[in-house]
């Protein structure tokens, strides 16, 4: 197998390995994720009380009508089919728990796309395939933009792929054939085997008084990054608030301690290029 071939494969492993087993909610439960099903719910107009993070009669309710709905048997508890389907409709990207060998949880990313706005070792391992295939006519940056998205896109033409310009499963793995076939002498870097890099997803805004995986992710961004000093635990409070202040105003960006698309976007290129410096070192 060709360096390059190592190297996508290495990132299409990266992609499907991240995902993490659900865990299943019911009747009486409480939990953080359930706020999320709550919000997946109240997204696609099936529930439509309070976010509590406590499985109630409600939520149950709203549970079995969207299984009625999707065909799915109408247990009202939320388990693995339910909240896949569930997470895919509600566009839902979360980071959850997987158990460790000592017992406690450590946060994974969950099995992502490759689109526009994600960054780290997985894009710049796409972009360098590309690159090698002649997709790709940009600077490996490791930060997906227009000109990777394009260069998918040629991509997923040329392979007769829908040309989405988002480089999944598929995508990848016709990508991993093709590079197969580059020439063994091609300089590659070699990708980091276990190195994953969160992207924090833009398509809301996180505000003070919420409590979520993504605010957890949110703040151990900054955290890294130097903005807080404390522990990440979920909860947007007034250091949160702080923190993203100083971060939007390092950016020259309006300080509201809003985490919106702007900052987001802003976040994710800091944290991303802070990652692969650090790779690289």
């Amino acid at each position: 197998m060709t360096r390059i071939a190592a190297f996508v494969l290495a990132c299409f492993a990266l992609l499907l390995c991240g995902a993490a087993s659900a865990q299943s909610y019911r009747y009486g439960d409480s939990a953080e994720e359930i706020e999320t099903i709550q919000r997946a719910l109240e997204e696609l107009d099936y529930y439509y009380a309070d976010i509590t993070g406590h499985f109630g009669s409600k939520t149950e309710a709203a549970v079995r009508k969207f299984q009625r709905r999707h065909g799915l048997a109408q247990t009202g508890a939320a388990d693995e089919q339910t909240l896949r389907i569930l997470y895919r409709e509600a566009d839902v990207d979360l980071a959850v728990s997987e158990e460790t060998g000592t017992g406690e949880t450590e946060e994974t990313p969950a099995s992502q796309l490759l689109k526009k706005g994600s960054a780290g070792e997985a894009v710049r391992a796409l972009q360098a395939a590309l690159d090698e295939l002649g997709y790709y006519h940009g600077t490996v940056t490791g930060r997906y933009g227009n000109l990777t998205k394009e260069a998918v896109r040629r991509f997923q033409r040329a392979h007769g792929l829908s040309s989405d310009g988002v480089a999944g499963p598929i995508t990848l793995e016709k990508l991993r054939e093709e590079a197969g076939t580059a020439d063994e002498q091609t300089p590659v870097m070699e990708l980091p085997q276990e190195e994953t890099i969160s992207v924090l997803s833009a398509d809301r805004t996180l505000r003070r008084g919420e409590r979520s995986a993504d605010v957890r992710m949110l703040q151990r961004m900054l955290a890294d990054l130097g903005y807080m000093d404390v522990e990440p635990t979920g909860y947007f409070g007034s250091m949160t608030d702080a923190a993203v202040r100083a971060f939007q105003r390092k950016k020259g960006l309006k300080q509201d301690g809003l985490a919106g698309r702007m900052t987001i976007a802003a976040l994710n290129e800091e944290y991303g290029s802070r990652v692969i410096s650090e790779s690289l070192d």
